[in-house]
């Protein structure tokens, strides 16, 4: 952007380029005719940041509106040049402190978002701690509470709110209140990235690193991020469904079936991933995709000579899209009275629920329709005995491996992890 300022009734010529085409008017002071040179753009998120006012000389307060509220038409074609008289606004004042942040997601690595550069460093560490602790999975009364250890470290007074898809800090240094608001996507437990967090932080209120110091280590850790490798995520799947298979009261056949049906729907998740519209199916996607696969898996076992329940198969697969964590989660936050953020984080997962069980309804439809197995397969079966055996050792092996790959646990806690699924 590319402001030229000047004294009254002087024209302000301002060129943006804007995300989207119906995004742009700036408010500027009385008597200013502005010029925007507009190149529409095509992603969905709104023109959000601050004015640098203090820093261009003749430009006041600033804001964002929609031209067409104002004046009852739409933008021209992109590149069009716009010109308008712009009415008075508030006089000068200081430039507010909220600052937007893109959405952060669960994939790969992105660059730290959070306070302008020239805020405080304490500032900064406290809105990248918030944002690491959210995006490991940690539940808010623990992120709120070391946050606000890690604000009493630093001597400041600090107010920590946070929920599913947002982050907000208001930190106060004596001189006025700065905020910070960061809208994230909900985290998934990232057991290595919550571990390594946890220990720059316990080293940070020990007094062993300083302010500084925590900061360049939760951005080193942050830059060295990596997405699993799709094969890790798939076994990771793979050997969750074997394992469960097991436990819903599957024999050996049951858990050579599920393997593959749990791999398909790991490797239908992950198409999804990196597109916003397509994560928002990948739940019912997911139940649909396991329910004909397992149907598909069990009639080629009936080819081979080998005989497998469908409603356990069908099971194994589902139960990797079941949001039994998020629930735990939420009910813990419930517990501790952070009930903004439990209850949305319940209805999350209630909805969960329910895109589950209609793909897997759906599922079951189309194997009626297709007439793959009789539709009294699809009817669940007793569980087996809870007896210990080797074949139950083995899928409880498989069980807590696939659960160590798929919340990204690093290898030397995999005992830590079995131990706990014992």
């Amino acid at each position: 952007m590319r402001e030229e300022a000047a004294h009254a009734a002087h024209e302000v010529c301002v060129h943006m380029g804007l995300r989207h085409r119906d995004d742009a008017q700036v408010l500027l002071r009385r008597d200013r005719e502005v010029a925007v040179d507009v190149a529409g753009g095509v992603d969905e998120d709104r023109l959000a940041g601050r004015w640098a006012t203090d820093e261009v000389g003749g430009l006041r307060q600033g804001g964002v509106v929609d031209p067409a509220e104002n004046h009852k038409a739409s933008l021209p074609p992109a590149g069009a040049r716009v010109r308008g008289y712009i009415p008075a606004v508030s006089p000068r004042r200081k430039p507010s402190s909220v600052e937007k942040v893109p959405r952060v997601g669960d994939g790969a690595a992105t660059k730290a978002v959070g306070p302008p550069s020239g805020a405080p460093v304490g500032d900064r560490l406290l809105a990248q701690f918030a944002r690491m602790l959210h995006e490991a999975g940690a539940p808010a009364q623990r992120l709120e509470g070391l946050v606000g250890a890690c604000a009493d470290r630093l001597g400041v007074r600090a107010s920590i709110f946070s929920l599913p898809t947002w982050i907000h800090i208001a930190v106060d240094r004596g001189d006025g209140q700065r905020a910070v608001s960061i809208r994230v996507d909900p985290g998934a437990p990232k057991l290595a990235l919550l571990e390594a967090t946890y220990a720059i932080s316990n080293r940070f209120l020990a007094g062993a690193l300083d302010a500084r110091s925590a900061l360049d280590a939760l951005e080193k850790l942050e830059a060295s991020r990596r997405r699993p490798p799709v094969p890790a995520f798939v076994l990771g799947y793979a050997l969750f469904s074997a394992g469960a298979a097991r436990f819903l009261g599957g024999g050996v056949e049951e858990m050579l079936v599920s393997f593959p049906v749990g791999a398909l729907v790991a490797f239908s998740l992950a198409l999804a991933r990196g597109r916003r519209e397509r994560e928002l199916l990948s739940e019912f996607g997911g139940a649909l995709v396991a329910t004909v696969a397992a149907a598909l898996a069990v009639m080629f076992a009936g080819w081979t000579g080998h005989s497998a329940s469908l409603a356990i198969v069908s099971l194994a697969g589902l139960v990797t899209l079941l949001p039994g964590l998020s629930l735990a989660t939420a009910m813990s936050e419930l517990s501790t009275r952070h009930l903004a953020c439990g209850s949305a984080r319940l209805i999350g997962a209630i909805s969960t629920l329910a895109v589950v069980g209609i793909g897997a309804a759906l599922g079951q439809a189309v194997v009626r329709r297709l007439g793959v197995v009789p539709a009294e397969s699809l009817l669940p079966e007793a569980a087996a005995s809870g007896a210990l055996d080797l074949l139950t050792a083995i899928a409880l092996v498989a069980f807590s491996g696939g659960l160590a790959l798929i919340f990204q646990s690093r290898l030397a806690r995999a005992p830590v992890v079995l131990l706990a699924c014992v």
